[in-house]
């Protein structure tokens, strides 16, 4: 764990220089309320390592699957929330379970994150439920605090201030979805819980962010084929992080004498993890190889001053540059989670048995979310590693590659649209 907290906060260092004021003072603002104003709870330490997993989730959603074009809202949305529109996203989170829980003070990063899932989706993605399951016609569930009623893929019912009858009806179908993960059998009559995406309206969409930048900027090509080179070569590297979670699980499976998962020995496994992760090493190398490429290539954007005139293509790069800075500030919270939690994690584990007590004896609205609460524990239990590793990887990577894109475009616009200087009057 000493190294996880020794990455996390390495890679955190490394963007410090690059935050907003507002990503830096929810973090600081997350952080003294971590450590000053609460009790130590592992619900709220695997409940931030979640939340912290989502928002890179969301990052990547926002980076590679929300179309944009010269009208998208979207990414101006992300810029600065109202205050009309927080509040009740903020009484929602005050009353759910985890925060009712120890004294209803609400996550400012949780608010964010949930605020930009707002903006983003019709209908968001749960938090707490696998990729894979969906929502039942009927289901009436407590969504990252809100309460949604699925009457149909079409017929989507929020209510910001449900009763208490459909608040115990929305906690007993979540607690039972998060259990059972049911599985999307028939498309036609159920929605999944991916999320459903807002459409965009306008003229000259673009399917994303990376598609814009390819068929507007003079190299945009070249930019493309070195992002897929490398988001490829990041995938493989995940991919083969899980891999060894998965040995390293089964090694301590065999040390507590429980049933493996993935091999027959002790000593396979063992073999498996050294196996892979010298893998891992070389995975790692051709990451920051493709990496360095496209840094280069990104390098060569400002050459091409004059060449992007359309005041479309110019309004369009502008969103880009507002939806690579929600990007940035949606992985700066994961890691700003992650670090608080695993801060947090030696004083929770040893304050587990209080914490436990507590959960048999609830009271009102903890009494009325306990199930819900329950469920998102086994839930976030079983994530917690993958959790770590997804938001150890897009803070080490994706954090640095969306800023550099995001810095070389600002530059480009700045010498396309800067005002002329005027001429001098003459002597």
């Amino acid at each position: 764990m000493n190294t996880i907290r020794k990455i996390l906060l390495l890679g955190l260092a490394g963007l410090v220089a690059g935050l907003s004021g507002c990503a830096m003072s929810r973090g600081l603002a997350e952080g003294t309320m971590a450590m000053l104003m609460e009790t130590p709870s592992m619900e709220l330490v695997l409940d931030r390592l979640n939340t912290a997993g989502t928002a890179a989730k969301i990052a990547h959603v926002a980076f590679n699957n929300a179309a944009i074009s010269a009208d998208a809202t979207w990414p101006a949305e992300l810029e600065d929330f109202s205050k009309d529109r927080m509040t009740p996203v903020v009484r929602a989170l005050a009353l759910d379970g985890a925060y009712a829980a120890h004294g209803g003070i609400v996550s400012p990063i949780k608010v964010h994150v949930v605020m930009t899932q707002d903006v983003l989706y019709t209908l968001p993605p749960d938090m707490y439920s696998s990729e894979g399951t969906c929502y039942r016609p009927g289901e009436e569930t407590i969504l990252n605090g809100i309460y949604y009623k699925v009457n149909s893929p079409f017929d989507i019912v929020r209510k910001d201030t449900p009763t208490m009858k459909e608040i115990q009806s929305a906690v007993a179908d979540g607690a039972k979805s998060i259990f059972t993960n049911a599985p999307c059998n028939d498309v036609n009559q159920v929605i999944k819980r991916n999320g459903k995406l807002r459409p965009q309206a306008g003229t000259h969409v673009y399917r994303n962010i990376m598609t814009a930048i390819q068929k507007i900027l003079p190299n945009g090509k070249a930019i493309r084929d070195a992002y897929k080179d490398y988001d490829s070569a990041k995938r493989d590297m995940i991919s083969k992080s899980a891999e060894i979670a998965e040995a390293n699980a089964d090694v301590l499976r065999f040390e507590k004498n429980e049933k493996p998962l993935f091999f027959k020995t002790k000593a396979d496994a063992e073999e498996a993890v050294k196996v892979r992760k010298a893998d891992l090493a070389q995975l790692e190398l051709n990451v920051d190889e493709k990496e360095a490429i496209l840094d280069a290539t990104l390098d060569t954007i400002s050459d091409h001053k004059g060449e992007v005139t359309d005041p479309r293509e110019l309004k369009t790069l502008q969103n880009v540059v507002q939806a690579c800075e929600a990007v940035e500030n949606l992985l700066i919270d994961a890691g700003f989670l992650a670090t608080i939690a695993v801060a947090k994690l030696p004083q929770s584990v040893q304050n587990l048995p209080n914490e436990i007590k507590a959960l048999g004896s609830p009271r009102g609205l903890q009494n009325v979310y306990l199930p819900l609460r329950l469920a998102r524990l086994r839930f976030n239990i079983g994530n917690s590693v993958d959790n770590i590793q997804l938001i150890i990887d897009a803070v080490r990577k994706d954090a640095s590659v969306v800023m550099k894109i995001n810095s070389e475009i600002s530059k480009l616009i700045d010498l396309e649209i800067a005002p002329s200087p005027e001429a001098e009057p003459a002597s």
